[in-house]
């Protein structure tokens, strides 16, 4: 492992960025930036056997597996992934989704298409570089038709087709001038057919870390960025982002003391970059303070991403850019890993979604200052060698500068889960239910309302009578719940699929 790189029992703090969580209202699967705490590998003690000892079994690896199945709603679903490793010194991989579902029986026009490609491969060359390269394609198929203003003419159906590119380089391990280094350049492009929005942007991406000592080390990263879009008007964005800073060891102490900044067409934004560390008492609580920024671009994929059903004729394109105080603890024991943190964010451009009376069938972005303390925290407890419990919590309270309310974003979200296994882990089950608070929307009628409160419930079973073929069983939305996430889009109701799985 290259000097100075984060241990697992260094984990980062939780992560929020500054953006609306990403989600459709068709899944009712609800994914949070927010980054677990890894736990620490144990390595068993070195032993020598006699030989009369019977030697161990072959290391059970499958180098890919596929999953195929249909569920109510007409959904089909499939899934495979392929990975092989030749000599050590080249691999590659590939993988593919398709998911669609077709509720028009319950719900007009309630339909929606995902696949997804991707192609990766990496080779070591001269023993101690690594070049990389990565293809990726997702094509989503959404159909714009808000049920709450319930006009047949209001109907269009919405293809997002993004191509991506990029190829990378770095090294294995420090060089004979105690130097680590990457640099990675890709290329990406975004069609939305509905409103004939084409945009374009490239990157390219490097980092040095220079070691002095085993205590101090130098890292700079910058990364120069460049977006296009083409939709009523042609419209430009350009990004410089760096953040040099030291990271220093002394003792049990750690910390980074730097800077972030960002050198935009749109900004021009510096803040300090400083995260303190301290093991108060081994491992099991660890205290930390620090301060950063960050930077969320607002490009149509990202936008699309977090709501497909997004007007992409923009005023401009911009940057959402945090600067964030926190602090907090973490740790972990050999049945519990820890965090939390509270902080305060301020936020410069948020972005925030509201119901356009002009185009009813598409969301407005819509962009403000906004000021906020925020606590994040989840944790994982092992009750049993086989049954683990889990949890993860996030609380904000928005202070905005024009608008009349941080439109369709909750205050907390609060999810949790159990997971476990059975029989040799031929059986594993999941069960996983999430709380959203309600949030406030400006209806057809230019009311300011509130959601409904959202309690989502879901449940995963899976069983392998032999050793490489299975099947599956999953649950979504078990209560039946109506919530639109975005309004005039209602999540799908319940939901039960089952398929096989293989693995070769």
């Amino acid at each position: 492992m290259k000097n100075f790189e984060v241990k697992l029992k260094d984990a980062e703090r939780i992560k929020v960025d500054p953006v609306l969580v990403p989600n459709t209202s068709e899944k009712v699967s609800y994914s949070y930036s927010v980054t677990p705490v890894p736990v620490d590998i144990k390595y068993a003690d070195p032993e020598i056997k006699a030989l009369a000892m019977p030697t161990d079994d072959p290391a059970d690896y499958n180098n890919g597996f596929a999953r195929a199945g249909f569920g109510s709603r007409k959904s089909p679903f499939a899934e495979a992934g392929y990975h092989k490793v030749r000599k050590d010194i080249f691999d590659w991989g590939v993988y593919g989704k398709y998911f669609a579902v077709n509720d028009r029986d319950r719900i007009l026009n309630h339909k929606m298409t995902d696949i997804d490609l991707r192609l990766n491969g990496n080779y070591v060359w001269k023993n101690n570089l690594i070049l990389s390269a990565d293809f990726n394609n997702s094509f989503k198929k959404r159909y714009l038709w808000n049920e709450n203003v319930s006009i047949d003419s209001l109907f269009e159906v919405r293809d997002i087709n993004k191509v991506g590119l990029h190829a990378g380089i770095q090294n294995i391990s420090l060089s004979k001038y105690k130097l680590n280094y990457k640099a990675t350049a890709g290329f990406s492009t975004t069609n939305v057919s509905d409103q004939n929005t084409l945009e374009q942007s490239l990157f390219i991406d490097g980092q040095i870390e220079k070691h002095r000592t085993d205590h101090l080390a130098f890292v700079i990263n910058v990364r120069m960025e460049g977006f296009f879009l083409k939709s009523e008007k042609l419209k430009s964005l350009f990004n410089l982002k760096t953040s040099p800073h030291f990271i220093l060891r002394f003792g049990k102490f750690k910390s980074v003391l730097g800077a972030s900044a960002l050198i935009a067409s749109d900004k021009i934004t510096i803040f300090p970059k400083v995260d303190l560390s301290y093991p108060v008492y081994k491992d099991h609580v660890q205290i930390f303070i620090g301060s950063d920024q960050k930077t969320f671009t607002n490009s149509i994929y990202n936008l699309l991403s977090i709501n497909p059903f997004m007007n992409t004729n923009l005023n401009k394109l911009s940057n959402s850019v945090a600067n964030e105080i926190y602090g907090g603890v973490k740790g972990e024991f050999s049945f519990l890993t820890y965090q939390c943190n509270v902080g305060y964010k301020d936020v410069r451009d948020q972005l925030f979604f509201n119901f356009d009376s002009i185009d009813v069938v598409r969301h407005k972005a819509f962009f403000d200052n906004t000021r906020f303390f925020f606590l994040e925290g989840n944790l994982e407890f092992r009750i049993l060698q086989n049954v683990t419990l889990g949890g993860r919590i996030n609380i904000n309270n928005f202070k905005m500068d024009t608008l009349r309310a941080p439109f369709h974003t909750p205050d907390f979200v609060i999810s949790g889960w159990v997971k476990s296994s059975f029989l040799d882990n031929k059986v594993r089950l999941s069960f996983t239910t999430t709380a959203m608070d309600k949030y406030y929307y400006i209806d057809e009628n230019n009311a300011l309302k509130k959601s409904s409160f959202l309690l989502d419930v879901e449940a995963f079973a899976e069983y392998f009578p032999v050793r490489n073929v299975g099947i599956y069983l999953k649950g979504t939305n078990l209560i039946n719940s109506t919530f639109q996430r975005w309004y005039g889009y209602r999540n799908i109701g319940t939901q039960i699929s089952g398929g096989v799985m293989v693995t070769f």
